[in-house]
């Protein structure tokens, strides 16, 4: 046996595995034989390889494994096959759309179609209906045709073909008869009575009173004149007016009497077209009539001074006697 190999022993060659300790030696060894594990000092069979790792005796580290490794006869596995459509980009399946159907519940008082939710009520008023529309239809429907009808008599102007000295004559320019200076002679007097008729009334009252309409209304109303109609016991008085050149009249029928040598006038009822208001009416025609009042104040003023004023069909009397 050679020393040189007892201390020195033979290094593994590079590439072989090594484990962390050194398995017991064999009971079957042959006599003569050096085996170099069994020479090792105590202590010294974990570190014969200055290049091996410390393993721990108590939970040594597992296996390592080794698949076709350099020194493994092992056969290596063959490389598969790639299909020829590999390198391709992947087409995206169709997507599958499902149309979702829409459930609706019912509720008391909306139908299927178009109709909000609503809380359930335990009683529901009906609605009565004619003709497939609503009471609020029927309503606006009379409403309606009530304004047409009031619009109709309001623009069907009453006849005053009966009335002495209508039309007006505005051409004549000879002037009519004057009814003031009559009556204030009369009231000077105190003796006389003089009788005016409805024509010479009329025609003066035209010729005295010219008005034109102002205001708002002026480029859409026009004034055509005041006629009085004579009658037992009074008088009907018209005024006439064109709007949209389509005549509308309006009346102030008055009742007169005497008490105690003084005249007391009543107006006993109003009328727009054929439309009559009683004694009351709407301002704006009221202050219509006043203000043709104002216009004849110095007649008005001379008819107060007279004792006595008979109204008879188609004729006027004035009188101051006592």
């Amino acid at each position: 046996m050679n020393p040189e190999e007892e201390h020195h022993p033979q290094q593994p060659e590079a590439g072989e595995s090594q484990q962390g300790h050194s398995p017991p030696p064999h009971e079957d060894a042959q006599p003569g034989v050096y085996d170099d594990l069994a020479h090792q000092p105590p202590g010294s069979a974990q570190f014969h390889d200055p290049n091996q790792a410390y393993v721990d005796p108590v939970s040594p580290a597992p296996p390592e494994s080794h698949t076709a490794g350099v020194y493994d006869g092992a056969q290596a596995p063959q490389p598969v096959s790639q299909p020829a459509s590999a390198g391709m980009p992947r087409r995206r399946a169709p997507r599958k759309v499902t149309k979702k159907k829409i459930v609706t519940r019912r509720t008391g008082g909306v139908s299927r179609r178009g109709g909000a939710p609503s809380r359930k009520t335990s009683y529901q008023r009906p609605t009565t209906t004619y003709g497939g529309g609503g009471m609020m239809n029927v309503f606006i429907g009379l409403v309606g045709a009530a304004m047409l009808v009031l619009v109709l008599m309001v623009l069907l102007p009453k006849d005053l073909s009966g009335i002495a000295g209508y039309p007006a004559n505005r051409i004549d320019k000879s002037g009519p008869r004057n009814l003031l200076s009559e009556a204030q002679g009369v009231m000077v007097s105190q003796s006389e009575e003089v009788a005016i008729s409805e024509a010479d009334l009329n025609t003066y009252i035209n010729h005295r009173i010219q008005g034109d309409q102002e205001g708002l209304m002026g480029s859409i109303v026009s004034f055509d004149g005041i006629y009085v109609d004579l009658l037992a016991n009074g008088a009907e008085v018209y005024v006439l007016r064109s709007f949209f050149g389509m005549p509308v009249t309006l009346t102030s029928r008055i009742r007169a009497d005497s008490f105690r040598y003084q005249m007391r006038y009543e107006v006993v009822e109003f009328t727009i077209g054929k439309i009559r208001m009683g004694s009351g009416n709407i301002k704006p025609v009221i202050d219509m009539f006043g203000r043709i009042k104002g216009g004849l104040q110095e007649e008005e003023y001379t008819l107060n001074q007279l004792g006595e004023i008979r109204f008879e069909d188609d004729q006027v009397i004035l009188s101051s006697k006592i």
